[in-house]
């Protein structure tokens, strides 16, 4: 079971599910803070 899913494709899993957390973070936290300076 555990060769069916190689070392290399868990890595990338793992990278693009950070990646994509850090982006959705950072366009919250952008958009927020443009709505502070236009208020």
């Amino acid at each position: 079971m555990e060769e069916s899913t190689p070392p290399l494709m868990a890595a990338i899993t793992r990278f693009l599910l950070i990646a994509t957390a850090y982006v959705i973070m950072f366009l919250t936290l952008t958009e927020v803070g443009g709505h502070l300076e236009g208020a």
